[in-house]
């Protein structure tokens, strides 16, 4: 259960080169009441660089992450009119674990070559949301099959919810109403992900039922510079806020030693 939206960062006014601009990800993490509280985010080793992404202390796997290249990955769990049965239990392995091992994509062909060769019959259905300067990947797996579109870089709302994808659509309707009514800000995106409809709480956007509730919202900004990617990731669960970046990133850097943050 989760609410995943995207708006591009225009360019600073007067920026030499229009084309450097950026993105925002704000995701809202919906779980069960009991479930373990998550860990706030920190920078991962990669294979090929680092990362930033909070972690789920119950299965050890996070729902968010942006990589040192500006690709940032979303996971929202599905629930498709027409759900298949789940893995059994002794084969499942958590949707979560999904982004640290794509994370380090260096393009978004290669996220979507490695995407296609993963054994995901082990997983239950999914959305997974892949966004960079260029455009948005939106995969979906719905325990069958593989689905996989790609759009240019613009906004954009990806919901779910363990009642049924199709109960939480007023959510995509809404960020709809907002788009259309004005230019979507960061401003504006921070005040969509905390909207509650008061005879509606188990299916708004800061959502609440019996047993579960939004826990936190991550949100993720990427500014592409001349020389560098600014990156930073702003991690919101209750009255605790943290932000943490990854600042002056090159595509495929590497640091040698330490962590810079």
């Amino acid at each position: 259960m989760c609410t995943v939206t995207i708006i591009p960062i225009p360019p600073d006014p007067g920026a030499a080169d229009e084309e450097l601009a950026g993105y925002r990800l704000a995701t809202n993490r919906d779980e069960r009441r009991d479930r373990q509280a998550g860990q706030p985010p920190r920078v991962h080793r990669t294979d090929a660089g680092r990362a930033l992404w909070p972690i789920d202390a119950q299965a050890g796997g996070t729902w968010v992450g942006v990589s040192d290249r500006g690709l940032s990955l979303a996971i929202l769990s599905s629930a498709p009119p027409e759900r298949p049965a789940p893995p059994a239990p002794e084969r499942i392995i958590s949707r979560g674990l999904i982004i640290p091992r794509l994370i380090d994509a260096a393009t978004p062909e290669e996220f979507i070559d490695r995407l296609e060769a993963f054994p995901l019959d082990c997983f239950d259905c999914f959305h997974l949301v892949a966004v960079d300067h260029t455009g948005v990947i939106n995969s979906s797996w719905d325990s069958r099959a593989l689905r996989i579109a790609r759009t240019e870089l613009g906004p954009a709302c990806y919901a779910s919810s363990g009642l049924g994808d199709d109960r939480v659509r007023p959510r995509l309707r809404l960020f709809d109403e907002w788009r259309r009514r004005a230019p979507l800000t960061p401003e504006l995106q921070d005040e969509f992900h905390g909207h509650a409809w008061p005879d509606r709480p188990e299916i708004s956007v800061r959502m609440s039922r019996e047993d579960a509730l939004t826990v936190s919202t991550t949100v993720v900004e990427v500014r592409r510079k001349a020389d560098a990617i600014d990156i930073s990731m702003t991690y919101t669960a209750g009255t605790e806020q943290m932000n943490c970046a990854l600042a002056g990133c090159e595509p495929g850097f590497v640091e040698k030693s330490g962590e810079r943050t």
